[in-house]
C-alpha cells in the first residue's frame, strides 16, 4: 500500500480477507460451544472463556479491518446517483446470488447437528465475503475490480483444496490405534 497506484487493490484484498477472518471468528465462537456441549472439551473446559474471548477479539478486529479497508477502497463518484450505478451489474447480481443462494441451496437435514453447524460456518465465513467481493468487482473499475475477482477466486480454490485435503487425510491416514 506504499504505492498509491496499488493502494486500492491492496485494500480490496485486505477487505475481503479480513471479512473471511471475521466470519471465521464468529463461526468459531459458535463452534466451541457446540463442541463443548458434545463433550469435546472435557479436559479443557476451563479454557472455554479464554477461547471465546480470543475468538471474539479476532472477529471484532477483523470486522474493524474490513471497515477500514473498505473505506480506503470506496470512493464516491461524481455525478450523483449515476455514480452509484455499477459498471458491471452482472457481477453485482452474481455476488448477491452467491451470498443469498449458496446457503439456501445447501440445506442440511434438521437432525444433523454437525451439518447445521457447518452450514452456518460456510454462510458466515465464505458465502457473505465471496458475495461481497463479487459485488465489489461489479462496482469497482480497473485493476481494483480484477483484484477483487482474483481474491474471491483464489479464496474459493484454497477453500476447496483444504476441504479435499482434510477429507483425503481422514480417509487415507492410518488410525491412531493401529
Amino acid at each position: 500500500m506504499t504505492r498509491p497506484r496499488w493502494a486500492r487493490p491492496a485494500a480490496t484484498v485486505a477487505a475481503i480477507v479480513s471479512a473471511l477472518v471475521a466470519g471465521n471468528g464468529l463461526a468459531t465462537i459458535h463452534r466451541w460451544f457446540t463442541v463443548n456441549g458434545l463433550g469435546g472439551l472435557d479436559g479443557e473446559r476451563h479454557n472455554l472463556v479464554t477461547l471465546h474471548a480470543y475468538a471474539a477479539a479476532v472477529a471484532l478486529a477483523a470486522a474493524a479491518a474490513t471497515v477500514a479497508a473498505t473505506a480506503v477502497v470506496w470512493r464516491v463518484r461524481a455525478g450523483g446517483w449515476h455514480g452509484l450505478v455499477p459498471a458491471r451489474p452482472g457481477y453485482v447480481a452474481a455476488g448477491a446470488a452467491v451470498a443469498v443462494l449458496l446457503p439456501v441451496a445447501w440445506n442440511p437435514p434438521p437432525d444433523s447437528l454437525f451439518l447445521n453447524a457447518t452450514h452456518q460456518i460456510a454462510t458466515l465465513t465464505y458465502a457473505l465475503p465471496w458475495g461481497a467481493g463479487l459485488a465489489a468487482a461489479g462496482w469497482l473499475r480497473g485493476r481494483t475490480a480484477i483484484t477483487a475477482g482474483v481474491t474471491v477466486a483464489a479464496s474459493a480454490v484454497l477453500c476447496i483444496a483444504i476441504i479435499v485435503g482434510t477429507e483425503m487425510y481422514t480417509d487415507y491416514s492410518t488410525p491412531p490405534d493401529d
